[in-house]
């Protein structure tokens, strides 16, 4: 045999493995295909998936139930369809339940069953829902700690550090508004910080009328800039209403309403540190310790004239506006700015999980009571816990029966994807090598005759020319011939181990979605257990609607 004939059958014996491949890799994907065939024809994972999912707005029923049982029988409406399509047995049996007309209040519900076993979701729920949990409360009557309970989803929310943030970020932009608006405009922004409303396209919620926080009063009384940008238009009334009566006290007898009393029992000067004691009112109420301080030097003077000319001078100074930027508007929005960031601090470091644990205990005792009266409450607990007990069982079995399944079949697939990928490349490595050694040989043999080009070949007659070229051509159209029929043959293999491939790869595209599908319905299993049935006793988990699961609970706190 010579050495083309060998490379022949190297080749040959390449090709047949592969072919072997391809008839290996046929045979699993027919197990395959036969598996889906069995798990598809049991429909294990749709039948068990859907009989929670039944169960899972059997539950949602219960909720509805524990707000009244008009609310039962509208969500009762829209669900049992379903339910007695997917889960028959318990479809049946809420069907036939009907609950007598009693009051149930059990609002919260859903939260209340996050607290208990899912903090993580209860706290990112709070922090979502916060705004429709707050009017919950607003509207609800018979709640225990009313107060309390809506100012724990506040601090838990974080919403009121938000609307400071809102309210620290406008204040800061005081500076700009300056130009072109009165005092009034600044002390308009204040109010709605406090008591909410809307200015430009920021609404305000109020941060002591919405979030019912006093802390704020105490500060904001403490600020003589506050004081005097709040009290502003009292302190022009104070001017506008002793001004003329001062003046016109100057050329009546007895200064008449200034140191006497005139016709309406108006008298100045006894009150200025006696009677409405200005000098007080100035420094305390109004926070214009400035103008105090003048009144209360001049107290000497009992002239009207000094105090007409006192009083002149200081309206002029109040209604300025060089003074009320200098000496109202900035050292009250500084002053602002201070309170809301100290108070942004105290709420920044409150026990998050303390308040939580908080907002559990109210809403479980408030929760305990209800149920407690419900009988209905107590008969529906009974219903989806016995459920829970059923379906519980049916999926292990299930469960079990799909790993058996996977087990006996596609173990062996999933290990022969790395073995045919090792024979391919080895495969692919060993046809290469065989071809690129043929090529080396027959090159060397080629150059060879290329060089003897130079040589005159023995003869002088065409006919030596003629054989001398045609070896040459000969040498070449060889190994084309040898290249062309390897490539060949090393394509049409590949190709049909492709095709093999293909069909085996769309079969296992199926197992990640089943493998999903399972750990799916661990999780949904996992979550029904610590949300709704989260007290196991005597080997029996208890449903937050059943009698028995109060009693429990109670003594676990």
């Amino acid at each position: 045999m010579d050495e083309s004939e060998l490379n022949q059958a190297k080749l040959e014996r390449v090709k047949a493995r592969l072919f072997q491949a391809a008839e290996y890799i046929g045979e699993r994907v027919v197990a395959w295909e036969n598996y889906l065939a069995i798990l598809d024809s049991k429909r294990l994972l749709q039948i068990y998936s859907r009989k929670w999912s039944s169960l899972n707005r059997a539950i949602e029923l219960g909720f509805a139930l524990a707000q009244g049982v008009e609310k039962f029988n509208e969500q009762k409406s829209r669900v049992l369809a379903y339910i007695q399509t997917n889960n028959p047995m318990l479809g049946a049996k809420i069907a036939n339940f009907s609950p007598s007309p009693e009051e149930s209040k059990a609002l919260f519900i859903e939260l209340l069953a996050a607290l208990n076993n899912d903090k993580a979701f209860a706290y990112s729920y709070i922090k979502t829902h916060a705004m429709e949990l707050i009017a919950l409360v607003d509207k609800a009557t018979g709640l225990f700690e009313r107060d309390k309970l809506r100012n724990l989803i506040i601090e838990i929310s974080g919403i009121e550090i938000d609307e400071l943030n809102i309210c620290i970020g406008d204040l800061e932009r005081w500076h700009d508004f300056r130009i072109g608006n009165n005092i009034m405009f600044f002390w308009n922004r204040v109010i709605i910080y406090l008591r909410g409303g809307k200015l430009e396209k920021q609404t305000f919620r109020g941060l002591v009328r919405y979030f019912k926080d006093k802390s704020f009063i105490n500060p904001i009384n403490e600020s003589y800039a506050l004081r005097s940008l709040l009290t502003y238009q009292r302190q022009v009334g104070f001017f506008t209403k002793w001004m003329p009566i001062i003046k016109a006290s100057i050329l009546r007898d007895e200064w008449q309403g200034f140191k006497e009393k005139n016709e309406q029992g108006n008298a100045f000067y006894p009150n200025i540190l006696d009677g409405e004691n200005f000098v007080k009112l100035f420094r305390g109420r109004f926070g214009n310790k400035d103008f105090a301080d003048r009144m209360e030097a001049l107290y000497a003077d009992e002239t009207p004239e000094a105090w007409d000319k006192l009083l002149n001078f200081l309206y002029m100074r109040l209604t300025h506006p060089s003074y009320q930027n200098a000496y109202v508007i900035a050292p009250a929005s500084q002053d602002l700015i201070a309170i809301f960031k100290k108070r942004k601090g105290e709420l920044e470091l409150i026990d998050i999980n303390a308040k939580m644990r908080e907002l559990h205990d109210i809403l479980q005792e408030f929760h305990d009571s209800v149920i407690r009266q419900s009988k209905n409450l107590k008969s529906f607990g009974l219903i989806v816990s016995t459920e829970f007990e059923i379906l519980q069982e049916e999926t292990e079995q299930e469960k079990k029966e799909i790993g058996r399944l996977l087990a006996g079949h596609g173990g062996l697939v999933l290990t022969f994807v790395e073995e045919q990928n090792q024979l391919i490349l080895s495969g692919e490595i060993a046809m290469d090598g065989r071809v690129n050694s043929v090529l080396r040989s027959k090159m060397r043999q080629l150059e060879i005759l290329k060089k003897q080009r130079g040589i005159r070949p023995a003869g002088d007659g065409p006919k030596a020319a003629i054989s001398f070229v045609a070896a040459i051509l000969g040498v070449e159209e060889k190994i084309d011939d040898i290249q062309s029929s390897v490539e060949s043959e090393k394509l049409s293999a590949l190709n049909a181990l492709r095709e093999t491939l293909v069909r085996l790869r769309e079969s296992l595209g199926k197992l990640p979605e089943i493998i999903q599908h399972i750990k799916a319905v661990d999780l949904q299993l996992d979550s029904v257990k610590s949300n709704y049935f989260p007290i196991k006793k005597n080997g029996e988990y208890l449903s937050i609607f059943n009698s028995e699961y109060l009693q429990v609970n109670s003594e676990e706190r």
